[in-house]
Formats: structure tokens, C-alpha cells, sequence
């Protein structure tokens, strides 16, 4: 198996488009993940997987604190935003989207379908990237609507009818 196999065939499992955000006050960071899902319920905890070469990676890990945003439909933008596919960086990315400060002061998108604000419990490094698994402190449900799926390499919704 080449690495293109592995990256086709994983480029057909669907998957939720979620920012991952982090702040420690006085920066504040993001990218887009589609590696995030839940852990467990007691006590309620999620992970989700940062390459460590994304500029957002250290400030998550220095200030041990992330927000995950569940993307909405119409938040395509904000996706490819915080995917780099905008050309801006950092500070930059949060200029698209409305964004807020949380319960542990992290980054939330005020319309994201949901946001989990999370304090680092652990990392497991593997590969390029690392596990980030977080306690979940606060969660902000936002409105009821469809969420931004990623397959095939491309961003769409899921239609149920």
C-alpha cells in the first residue's frame, strides 16, 4: 500500500468540519480538522488529532487550553479559512466568522452547531501528528441546522430525504 492509496481512501470517509481553536489571552489560533470525536462521557472528554507542524499546534499545547466549533453549512469560509486556503494567517483567520470569547476564554463561533471548550488532559504523539485529548469544561449549543461535511476531498452537506 502507497501512501496516495491510504489518502484516496480516506478522502471517502465523511466526515464533520470542525475549527479547532485555542488562545492564552493575548493570541489566538485555529485550523480546520476533521480528526475530532468524542471519548467518553464520564468524565465527558474528546480528542482531536493537530498535526504538529500547524502554526496553531504549540499555543494549543502552551496555554492547555482548544475549542472545538462543529461547522455549519454556510460556514465554507470560515473552513477554508482556517485551512490556510485564504492566505491569511493567525490573527488574520479570525476575521471571518463571528467570533467570541467562551467560558474558558477560548475562541467560539457564535453560529457553530456546537463548541466544546476543552482543557488538555493529554497528548499521545503518533506519526505527524498528536492526539490532543481534552476535558470538556463548557459547551455552547448553537443553532439547529446542517452541518459542513468533508468528502472527497471537497466540502458539501448531507441531504437525508
Amino acid at each position: 500500500m502507497s501512501p496516495e492509496q491510504f489518502f484516496e481512501g480516506m478522502s471517502r470517509l465523511a466526515a464533520a468540519v470542525n475549527v479547532v481553536t485555542t488562545s492564552d489571552g493575548t493570541t489566538r489560533g485555529g485550523l480546520t480538522a476533521s480528526a475530532v470525536t468524542s471519548l467518553t462521557g464520564e468524565p465527558p472528554m474528546l480528542l482531536a488529532c493537530v498535526n504538529r507542524t500547524a502554526g496553531t499546534h504549540s499555543l494549543l499545547v502552551d496555554c492547555g487550553r482548544f475549542a472545538v466549533n462543529v461547522l455549519p453549512a454556510s460556514a465554507v469560509e470560515v473552513a477554508m479559512t482556517f485551512a490556510g486556503m485564504a492566505g491569511l494567517q493567525g490573527e488574520e483567520r479570525f476575521g471571518v466568522g463571528d467570533w467570541v470569547t467562551g467560558e474558558i476564554d477560548q475562541p467560539v463561533l457564535a453560529d457553530a452547531l456546537v463548541s466544546f471548550e476543552c482543557v488538555v488532559e493529554s497528548l499521545v504523539t503518533r506519526g505527524t501528528h498528536d492526539i490532543v485529548i481534552g476535558e470538556v469544561r463548557a459547551v455552547h449549543l448553537g443553532p439547529d441546522a446542517e452541518p459542513l461535511l468533508y468528502l472527497g476531498r471537497q466540502f458539501g452537506t448531507f441531504d437525508a430525504d
